[in-house]
């Protein structure tokens, strides 16, 4: 029984990972949309290169801030169930 519980992940840990994943996923988008601009020539399509890095940009702080409120969290919740 007990051992069925040690492989249960505490739900926070789920979402560090996840959001870790993602922002793995993110910078390898931002790492292709720069080759991509390297590559266009078309104001058209420089517009929109501009446009997907500066969103995918936005997406990545918001993950990068979102990991880092996270692991407070979790360090905080660690340290009071040490106290207890």
């Amino acid at each position: 029984m007990i051992s069925v519980l040690r492989r249960r992940k505490d739900p926070r840990r789920e979402q560090i990972e996840a959001v870790s994943e993602e922002l793995r996923r993110i910078s390898e988008e931002l790492e292709a949309s720069d080759a991509r601009f390297n590559e266009v020539s078309d104001s058209d399509l420089v517009e929109a290169m501009i446009f997907e890095r500066s969103a995918l940009s936005a997406r990545y702080s918001y993950l990068l801030k979102e990991l880092k409120r996270l692991e407070r969290t979790e360090d905080r919740d660690q340290k009071s169930e040490v106290g207890k």
